[in-house]
């Protein structure tokens, strides 16, 4: 199973993410390093664990404060050897393109954001090679977004995040009961967990249900999962 680290920018800086009140958020405090610039906390997750993806949400864009799109093409050529998965807000087919244009990586459409259902229809069609990732976001009362995402695969694309935004950094665990709903109509994607991973424990009960991969931030800087395995 994939580890991916995320880090969420805002303001220039790496935020610590906890429960989705994104005005909230403050710099990160982590035991890899004590600066939370950008660049800083990749080399420092560099220096402590192998990865070849790293997932950035850039809070300004999703906000619609500003954008960091200039730290997210600083990370890229500063480690061209990792492939970013990046949220920027994306709201629909205009938005997805403009991505493309603009920003290097992949990107994440995020449910939360997201206007148009099909989105992924016609970017499959259109643009085979260079397929988003569809983040389906998840608070305590359920799916943020266009509600039919939900039970239907067909608006899917191949790579899949289960975010549990009400989980994220509260030390709370995975959200089992969400990734099962999700993988009896996913059987055909690759599915990628997010919020609420704490340690080892969690990343163990995860790889035995199938899961392709997991986002994680919390755990890595507070050194609960181990570096030997990532």
């Amino acid at each position: 199973m994939e580890i991916i680290p995320v880090i969420d920018l805002k303001s220039g800086q790496v935020v610590h993410a906890k429960g989705g009140s994104r005005a909230d958020y403050r710099p990160v405090e982590s035991q890899l390093t004590t600066d939370s610039s950008p660049l800083s906390v990749v080399q420092a997750l560099k220096n402590n664990y192998s990865f070849q993806r790293l997932y950035i949400a850039d809070l300004d864009a999703i906000m619609k404060t500003g954008n960091q799109f200039n730290e997210i093409r600083l990370i890229s050529q500063t480690f061209p050897g990792l492939e970013l998965w990046v949220d920027v807000g994306i709201q629909g087919q205009d938005s997805l393109e403009h991505y493309y244009q603009r920003l290097p990586g992949r990107p994440v459409v995020g449910s939360e954001t997201l206007t148009e259902a099909e989105i992924f229809k016609n970017n499959l069609k259109k643009s085979p090679a260079l397929q988003a990732v569809l983040s389906l976001d998840f608070n305590a009362e359920g799916l943020l977004g266009p509600s039919e995402l939900e039970n239907n695969s067909l608006l899917w694309p191949q790579n899949l995040i289960v975010m549990s935004l009400d989980h994220v950094g509260k030390n709370k665990g995975p959200d089992l009961d969400r990734f099962n709903a999700i993988q009896k109509l996913a059987s055909n994607h690759s599915i990628y967990a997010a919020g609420g991973v704490r340690n080892d424990h969690d990343l163990n009960i995860l790889t035995t249900k199938g899961i392709s991969g997991v986002l994680v931030a919390s755990g890595l800087h507070n050194r609960q999962i181990s570096p030997d395995i990532s």
